[in-house]
Parts: C-alpha cells; sequence; structure tokens
C-alpha cells in the first residue's frame, strides 16, 4: 500500500489538487491518504505534499513553503499541485502537449492564489470569479457544522478528481483538435475560413495563431452546423469579425430573409455565432458576412 501524506486541519485547493493528482497517477493501486501534522510520517510517507517543508522531487516530497523553490520562467510560483504536476503531469495526461495545457488551465491559477500571485485585474469591483480553489473552499466547515476538516478535505478530494480528470480529457481532446484546425487551415483556399468536422471547440487557441482566421465552421448539433467567430485575444470576448448588426438575434424566416441563406437557423444577440441547417448553409453565413463588411472585401 502507498501512502500520501498531506497538512491536517484547513484545507485548500492545492493540496486537494495534488492528492488528487497523485491518486491519477497510482490509478490501480492501493493507497491510504493522511492527514496529519505528526512529524513522523514526513519521513515514513511515500508521498508527503504540502507539508514538511522539503521539496524533493526525486524522494516525492512536494512542498513549496520554504525558501528555495524556484518559480516558473513566467513568474507564477509552484504550490503543492504544481510541484507534483511538474513531476507527474506528463505521464498523468499521457503527453507533454495535453499536460501543458492542463497546466496552463487548472494548474498554473491553483498556483498563483495559493501564492497570492495575481493572474488578473478586476474590471468590476461588485463581484469577482469564482474560481476553483473557491470551489474547494466550499467544502471547508461552516461555524454551524459538526463536520470535521477530515470530512471537508475528502468531500473535495473527490471533485478534485473529477475536475482533474474531465480537465485531462479535454486536454487530449484539445491537442487532437488542434492538430485537425491546423490540417484544415492548410488546405483551405480562403484561410479566413476554416472547416472542421468535430464538434469540439478546442481549436479556439490555435485559431489564435493564425490571424487569418475570422471564421470556424462545424458541427453543432444532430441537426446544424455552426459558424462561429475567432476572439482577438484568449481572455477577451471581442472578435476579429462580428456577424452583421442587422443579424443579431434573428432567427427562421426572418434571418432567411435578411441573409439570403435558405437555411440560416439563429444568430446571436451578441454576433459571435449563427447557425444553419447545413454544413454549406454555415459556410454562406461567413461569406456573406465578409462581404458585408467593408475591412475584409
Amino acid at each position: 500500500m502507498k501512502t500520501i501524506v498531506t497538512h491536517s486541519g484547513p484545507f485548500h485547493a492545492d493540496d486537494c489538487f495534488a492528492v488528487a493528482a497523485i491518486l491519477l497517477f497510482l490509478s490501480g493501486e492501493e493507497v491510504k491518504v493522511v492527514r496529519t501534522r505528526e512529524s513522523s510520517f514526513f519521513y515514513s510517507g511515500d508521498f508527503v505534499v504540502d507539508v514538511g517543508r522539503e521539496y524533493d522531487s526525486k524522494r516525492n516530497r512536494f512542498d513549496h513553503h520554504q525558501l528555495g523553490v524556484e518559480p516558473r520562467e513566467n513568474g507564477i510560483p509552484y504550490s503543492s499541485i504544481g510541484l507534483v504536476w511538474k513531476e507527474y503531469g506528463e505521464k498523468i495526461a499521457k503527453s507533454a502537449r495535453a499536460s501543458k495545457i492542463v497546466e496552463e488551465r487548472l494548474i498554473m491559477p491553483i498556483d498563483a492564489g495559493d501564492n497570492g500571485f495575481d493572474l488578473f485585474t478586476s474590471t468590476n469591483k461588485a463581484t469577482s470569479p469564482f474560481t476553483v480553489s473557491a470551489v474547494i473552499g466550499s467544502f471547508m466547515p461552516t461555524s454551524t457544522e459538526e463536520k470535521t476538516f477530515d470530512e471537508g478535505f475528502f468531500e473535495a478530494l473527490e471533485i478534485a478528481k473529477q475536475v482533474l480528470s474531465r480537465e485531462i480529457l479535454h486536454a487530449i481532446d484539445q491537442v487532437e483538435v488542434e492538430d485537425k484546425f491546423e490540417e484544415a487551415f492548410q488546405a483551405a483556399k480562403d484561410k479566413r475560413i476554416v472547416v472542421l468536422d468535430t464538434s469540439s471547440t478546442s481549436w479556439k487557441k490555435k485559431a489564435l495563431e493564425h490571424k487569418e482566421v475570422l471564421f470556424v465552421i462545424h458541427p453543432y448539433d444532430e441537426n446544424s452546423f455552426s459558424a462561429r467567430t475567432v476572439k482577438k485575444e484568449k481572455d477577451g470576448f471581442e472578435a476579429r469579425l462580428s456577424f452583421p448588426d442587422m443579424w443579431a438575434g434573428k432567427e427562421g424566416e426572418e434571418l432567411q430573409m435578411i441573409t439570403g441563406v435558405k437555411d440560416a437557423k439563429f444568430c446571436h444577440l451578441k454576433k459571435f455565432v449563427a447557425f444553419a441547417n447545413s454544413k454549406e448553409g454555415a459556410v454562406e453565413l461567413a461569406e456573406k458576412a465578409l462581404a458585408i463588411s467593408k475591412d475584409y472585401l
């Protein structure tokens, strides 16, 4: 039996996800998770995370609270999950590319939050993003509950395992879809419109690498195709080219009349996506939008 040791008492996203990652790495083995601050366990545990004041990946010691743990090249410090992922992420996610996607999307934000490292500037003081760290924090016992920290931790651990497992699956999918996108882009006669045969939208980051791309066509469900705009920036909402103002919020016959596309179904009010019954109709919607825009004639 393998033993994973982490600290007792209040818990956070970094220790929850660090334990979750090791459990995925040890999948199929018998594992015991021990929450304690008794130092004898720091020597006997097979894995020790977020406690013990030692970082030695060769001995599976993954604490980050002591001096000497260097941050990433991008400046984001490591927390316990970041150190575990650095050692085992590629094996857990099955490839270096998928591991990097999970690190950028999930691991780095947890590391940053645990180390007081700002990633974003708030544009509205009335609210803040509800982060994955906040999700884990919601399992902490309240003052009115007869619930222990250990009970809350193990509840949160199940969620962390599910989230990490799903993010790995999406990362693997993103690698495959990005390769398909690159092939479709290279084959496209008009580089402004890329047509895919998958309903996944995991191409979005890849599309940012090609400034020519303005619309991506792909299946939406069993009965429709979407023509989707491409963002100017990864974390923004502004599109490189939106659908025409006169299409916004229109659907059915009204949209068909305005666009001249016989099977047009709907254009979102915010003009970032439009739908048609067929792939040809979705392509035609994109072509019509290009024709209307003076900037892309």
